[in-house]
């Protein structure tokens, strides 16, 4: 019987190149506008998932590619910006769970009244969604040569913070690692077909320290991920 594939996604192209890159016998489909690449590495069945940016995004895919390719894993991937001060550009953060940083509301306030963000308050029914327990323990286990790996809460969101106040805000009351823009779309969508699912991020940014953005540590979070696809 033919083993199923593990499926990794990103959200860019630069999140996936060097995935798509290392496949044999590589294969391009595009399914319900969304872009697959299937292939193997070292003998195991890969799928190669592009999402495209933002929670919905993330979450279509998702149900394309489980439909698509019944894959026994799902791993998200990316570059995600730091909500610690602690993180620093190149360093790991495997997910222990998810936790949306979008969903709230706001209290009636009348015209000429103003806007006052932090007196919003998050979706009550908006709650982590944990990571598979057995790729958790992988990962966590498995060394990250490129600088500090931790366990901890993904935030993920369709937006892209660079305030500091709201950062402080947002991680006081979600308490996540960093930021993104697609876990929490794909952990939804694993959960209720029933498929395994993690999210590992490296760290791009930190408004925090002043650490400016940069997609160069991209590749080694993925080359890092195929080093580990014999063992899942």
């Amino acid at each position: 019987m033919q083993q199923q594939p593990i499926l990794i996604q990103g959200a860019m192209p630069v999140e996936v190149a060097a995935l798509r890159e290392a496949l044999e016998g590589r294969e391009d489909q595009t399914l319900h506008g969304f872009s697959f690449s299937t292939g193997t590495v070292e003998g195991h069945p890969l799928v190669v998932s592009e999402t495209q940016i933002g929670t919905l995004n993330a979450a279509l895919s998702t149900a394309v590619g489980i439909g698509a390719y019944a894959p026994r894993a799902v791993i998200n991937q990316g570059l995600a910006g730091a909500h610690v001060e602690e993180l620093a550009v190149g360093d790991l953060v495997v997910g222990t769970a998810t936790v949306a940083l979008h969903g709230m509301q706001s209290p009636a306030r009348a015209a000429g009244e103003g806007c006052a963000p932090f007196d919003w308050v998050f979706d009550p029914r908006s709650v982590p969604i944990p990571s598979d327990e057995a790729l958790l323990r992988h990962f966590t286990q498995a060394p990250w040569p490129h600088g500090r790996a931790v366990a901890g809460v993904l935030g993920s969101g369709d937006l892209f913070s660079r305030e500091i106040d709201r950062i402080h805000w947002m991680q006081e009351k979600k308490g996540e690692l960093c930021e993104e823009m697609e876990s929490v779309g794909t952990y939804e969508c694993c959960r209720r077909f029933g498929v395994p699912c993690i999210g590992v991020r490296v760290i791009s940014n930190n408004e925090l320290t002043g650490e400016p953005f940069t997609d160069l540590v991209a590749g080694d979070l993925q080359r890092w991920l195929l080093g580990q696809i014999a063992c899942l």
